[in-house]
């Protein structure tokens, strides 16, 4: 699901994995700050929510020394 000025909505399986979970992204701003909300869903386990903590944090630095440039 695309809506636009609002958010993207998606399945997303990792190679690893054997379930589907679902990310939904949303980018809200104003003219002073951005937020980058991700919410991650259908996640099985303690150890899942943990993994994707792991890498949404890594993908969140990685944009964020993309935007210092």
């Amino acid at each position: 699901v695309f809506k636009a000025n609002s958010h993207i909505r998606l399945n997303w399986k990792p190679k690893n994995w054997e379930n589907m979970s679902t990310i939904q992204i949303r980018v809200i701003g104003n003219q002073k700050k951005t937020t980058v909300a991700i919410h991650h869903e259908k996640l099985l386990n303690a150890e899942q929510r943990a993994e994707m903590k792991e890498h949404w944090n890594e993908i969140m630095k990685k944009i964020g020394t993309e935007l210092l440039r």
